[in-house]
């Protein structure tokens, strides 16, 4: 797995859904409960931004058609017209920095 930076830790408070993009991928990066998590931004029905979309605790509500998904795991958790799961990435903070962790296939550098 490779790591790619992708901001300072201030970058990322509490509650914030932060859009991503590394490449070709988009990521919604979001702390909730002092855990750093990130999910695919773009709703896998339609492409909803999900990072405007609504955060309940580790919940985020796709803001086109209200398919809602955990962030944790990228499972869908309501009914809604997505049929399947959100991809996940690993994300961690250390030495003041916040890095995501994808395939050595999807590494690239932060824009």
């Amino acid at each position: 797995m490779a790591e790619t930076r992708i901001g300072a830790e201030e970058d990322f408070p509490e509650a914030k859904m932060v859009p991503v993009v590394l490449g070709k991928r988009r990521f919604l990066v979001v702390r909730v409960q002092g855990t750093l998590l990130a999910i695919d931004d773009r709703c896998n029905h339609a492409g909803g931004p999900l990072h405007q979309g609504k955060l309940k605790d580790f919940v985020v509500e796709c803001p086109f058609h209200m398919s809602r998904f955990d962030l944790r795991t990228g499972k869908l958790v309501s009914r809604g017209p997505a049929v399947r799961e959100q991809g996940t990435a690993i994300v961690t903070a250390k030495d003041g920095g916040v890095f995501l962790e994808l395939p050595r296939d999807d590494a690239v550098t932060a824009k």
